[in-house]
């Protein structure tokens, strides 16, 4: 039976989210990733499957198993706002894969099976389906590397999100100034705004408690947040693989004016905390130079090279680094990136100069002892930083682009 979209939304927010549309919750997926699992012959009851499925759920919320392959390419041809990692079993892949594989939605694919060999040639040997991560034949290395490979795409997704024309978190102020003066204004507002209050807090957290309803692990962090979280830990808070840092930067790519009220408590902590560590950066009196590097689709590259000399606009905190080589890792120059392979997107490191006297109005924080990767020196910029772009070079060898 093929199910329009309208079922398929209702099949999943009845069957699969175990999220209840009322208004006292979010609506649909809030995250920036949806994982989806397609296999034909699955059993959805089996104790195996259920577990698998917990397990998956605590690494990244938003989960769908399908076992009809027309509402499984149905549900993904109508995903708009986020990008989907896809579980597909051997024996099903190149069917689905055939349909599917160059959607702009589709970031990385896990084939899981029962025998790594048969599939390994067909899959993966020719280089058709590069989206692939690779074959996995057992729940525990499956589950390790999709982690990992949501890792590293939620760190570049904190700039950039290039799946929707009113959702690029890089904006050329001088076409699409209307976005400029909306991320100016929410910045304001929430400058204006009264701290520390309470009914604010609890509203947050209540509602954050309904939507991860059934996710014991962010539950947990949840609970950490409500009887533990001062503002003086605002910073450790975001830095954290849990629900703010998902949420907050969904809402943020997407303009979601309600989510972002939903998160204003937070929001206004978070920012304060920003301006007191950005006086220390300031007392330092040295120039920086930072970097952040990101695999880029070929037309988003073009519009970069048309956009030197204007002014750009991160939608979000920007989070950069001032050690090149975890740039290059991060925009897969290096072997270490899962995605690195794929010929869709190419790298691109931006180098960012930093002059504590001339650009002090700036808000940017120095956050490596709040961050979980403390062998780097991770520097945050405030929400809506504004920089100019003096130069684009490609790097032939590298096949690289270098932005300044």
């Amino acid at each position: 039976m093929v199910l329009d979209i309208d079922e398929v939304k209702r099949f999943n927010s009845e069957h699969i989210s175990e999220n209840d549309e009322d208004d006292n919750t979010f609506h649909g997926n809030q995250e920036s990733i949806t994982l989806i699992w397609f296999d034909k012959s699955i059993d959805l009851n089996s104790k195996d499957i259920q577990l698998t499925k917990t397990m998956l759920k605590e690494i990244n919320d938003y989960i769908i198993l399908f076992t009809n392959i027309d509402v499984c390419i149905q549900y993904i041809e109508s995903i708009k706002s986020e990008i989907i990692f896809l579980i597909v079993s051997g024996s099903d892949a190149h069917n689905l894969l055939s349909k599917i594989h160059n959607l702009r939605q589709i970031d990385s694919i896990f084939i899981f099976c029962m025998d790594k060999l048969k599939y390994d040639k067909s899959l993966i040997g020719k280089g058709d389906y590069y989206k692939i991560i690779d074959i996995f034949t057992e729940q525990s290395s499956l589950i390790k590397s999709i982690q990992r490979t949501i890792q590293l795409v939620e760190r570049q997704m904190d700039i950039f999100s290039l799946y929707s024309q009113n959702q690029k978190s890089i904006r050329n102020l001088t076409k699409e100034s209307a976005s400029f003066i909306w991320h100016q204004l929410l910045k304001e507002v929430l400058q204006k705004m009264p701290s520390g209050d309470k009914n604010a807090k609890q509203e947050m957290i209540e509602k954050c408690r309904l939507y991860y309803r059934g996710n014991k692990k962010e539950l947990k962090n949840i609970d950490d947040f409500d009887k533990n979280y001062s503002v003086n830990n605002a910073i450790k808070w975001y830095t954290k693989d849990s629900f703010l840092f998902k949420l907050i930067n969904k809402a943020l790519r997407t303009e979601d004016v309600a989510a972002l009220y939903t998160f204003r408590f937070y929001l206004i902590d978070l920012c304060s905390q920003l301006v007191i560590n950005h006086e220390m950066v300031l007392d330092c009196g040295k120039p920086l130079k930072l970097y952040r590097g990101i695999r880029h689709s070929k037309d988003e590259i073009e519009r970069l090279k048309d956009s030197i000399g204007h002014l750009i606009l991160t939608n979000g905190f920007l989070s950069t680094n001032d050690n090149i080589e975890v740039a290059e890792m991060y925009a897969g120059i290096t072997d270490m990136n899962p995605n690195g392979n794929r010929n869709d997107f190419e790298p691109v490191i931006f180098e960012i100069d930093y002059d504590t006297n001339k650009h002090s109005t700036a808000i940017i924080a120095n956050i490596s002892c709040y961050s979980q990767f403390r062998d780097e020196q991770e520097f945050l910029f405030d929400l809506g930083t504004v920089f100019q772009i003096e130069e684009f070079l490609i790097n032939k060898s590298e096949n690289a682009g270098y932005a300044k």
